[in-house]
C-alpha cells in the first residue's frame, strides 16, 4: 500500500515537472510570436567566448507561463479534491443524509488508522462507481454514485 502511494508521488511529480516543461516551451513560443525582439548576451566559459541569442519576448513569455503553472500547481494542490467533487457534480453530504454510508466510511477510516473521516459525497448518477480523492488523510473526500448505493447492501458497500 505505501509502496503504490510514494510511486503515485513520483508520477504526480513527474506529470508536474513534464507541464512545466510544456507551458514554459509554450510561453516562449507564445512571447517569441508577440515581441520578437533579439538580444544577445556574452559569456566566457573555458577561455572561449559563446554568444547566446534570446528572445526577450520569449523569456517574458516563459516567465507568465512559470507564473500560471504555480498558481494552478498550489490551486490544485490546495484544493483538487474539492474541483474534482465539483467537476463530478457532487454534493456534500452530512450524516443525517446517508447514516449508512456514512458509518461505513467511519468504520473504514478507523480500520485505515485515518485521523478522522474523510468528507463524504454522492453524485446524483445510476452507475456503480466510487472513488477517493485528497492530498492527504487530513484533507480526503470520498464520493459515492446514488447507483452504487441503491445496489449495493452494506457488506458489499464496505468490501
Amino acid at each position: 500500500m505505501f509502496e503504490l502511494i510514494r510511486a503515485n508521488r513520483r508520477r504526480s511529480a513527474a506529470l508536474l515537472l513534464v507541464m512545466l516543461l510544456l507551458m514554459l516551451g509554450v510561453g516562449y513560443a507564445i512571447g517569441f510570436a508577440v515581441l520578437p525582439g533579439v538580444g544577445s548576451a556574452d559569456m566566457a566559459l573555458n577561455g572561449s567566448a559563446l554568444r547566446f541569442t534570446f528572445a526577450p519576448g520569449g523569456l517574458l513569455g516563459m516567465g507568465v507561463a512559470l507564473l500560471v503553472w504555480a498558481v494552478q500547481a498550489l490551486a490544485a494542490y490546495g484544493g483538487g479534491d474539492r474541483m474534482l467533487m465539483a467537476a463530478s457534480g457532487a454534493r456534500k453530504i452530512q450524516k443525517a443524509d446517508h447514516p449508512q454510508l456514512f458509518n461505513v466510511v467511519e468504520e473504514m477510516s478507523i480500520a485505515a488508522g485515518l485521523p478522522k473521516p474523510p468528507d463524504v459525497y454522492i453524485i446524483e448518477d445510476m452507475g456503480l462507481n466510487a472513488f477517493a480523492a485528497g492530498r492527504s488523510p487530513e484533507h480526503a473526500s470520498v464520493a459515492v454514485t446514488a447507483g452504487l448505493l441503491g445496489k449495493l447492501n452494506r457488506d458489499q458497500l464496505q468490501g
